[in-house]
């Protein structure tokens, strides 16, 4: 309330603890603020009310689920499409793990939830026809970072992860190989490794080559 008019809040927009995943007492709620999150999409529009010079302003909330204990948090498995938009994939598994153990997602068709803490996770995300991606080190805090929070996978042979699977990924195959470019990151080496034999080579060029051609296709 804000003298005695009732305030329209969008929940979904109020932010609710820390940010940087650590297992510490800090708690902030972040409502509106022009610095931040909430800066450009605050949870309620200020320039609809007006108010005193002097006002007081109550806020009543329920700690549950924001108190550093264990919350749920959500997200979704996506991959791109030939138009390279994100498209929605359903996902076959998703963990959380760190030195506790495993926590297994609650899935619903491209969507996944799991109660967490606040911590840092090794996160595996894995589909029917995608290869499987593991994002390391991942902090969760007052929400799940945003490369988990749309989680991307990408076919097998799909090694810059633009939807197709064509010579454009032959020949940045090819450039590795030959050693004019390699391929640095971890997961497009592990789709452009099509035969899952961990070595990059020409076989895996004549897979993703037969596959193009519509000969055999990647599994």
């Amino acid at each position: 309330m804000i003298d005695d008019t009732e305030v329209s809040v969008d929940e979904d927009k109020v932010i609710f603890g820390a940010d940087d995943g650590a297992d510490n007492n800090n708690y902030r709620i972040e409502l509106y603020s022009i610095f931040g999150d909430t800066k450009d999409s605050p949870a309620f529009d200020v320039s609809a009310y007006t108010v005193k010079e002097n006002i007081s302003i109550t806020f009543s909330f329920d700690l549950s689920g924001y108190d550093g204990k264990a919350r749920i948090y959500s997200g979704q498995v996506v991959s791109k499409d030939a138009d390279g938009k994100n498209t929605a994939v359903n996902a076959s598994a998703v963990t959380f793990s760190d030195s506790k153990g495993d926590i297994e997602c609650n899935l619903d068709k491209d969507k996944f939830s799991a109660e967490l803490t606040r911590g840092t996770y090794d996160v595996t995300v894995a589909a029917d026809g995608y290869v499987t991606r593991v994002f390391k080190d991942q902090k969760v805090g007052k929400r799940l970072p945003d490369e988990i929070r749309k989680a991307e996978l990408y076919k097998n042979g799909d090694i810059d992860g633009d939807g197709m699977v064509n010579v454009t990924d032959i020949a940045n195959l090819a450039a590795h190989i030959k050693g004019i470019k390699s391929i640095n990151d971890e997961y497009s080496a592990k789709t452009a490794d099509v035969n899952g034999d961990t070595k990059l080579n020409v076989t895996d060029i004549a897979m993703i080559a037969a596959h193009i051609k519509g000969i055999r296709s990647l599994k």
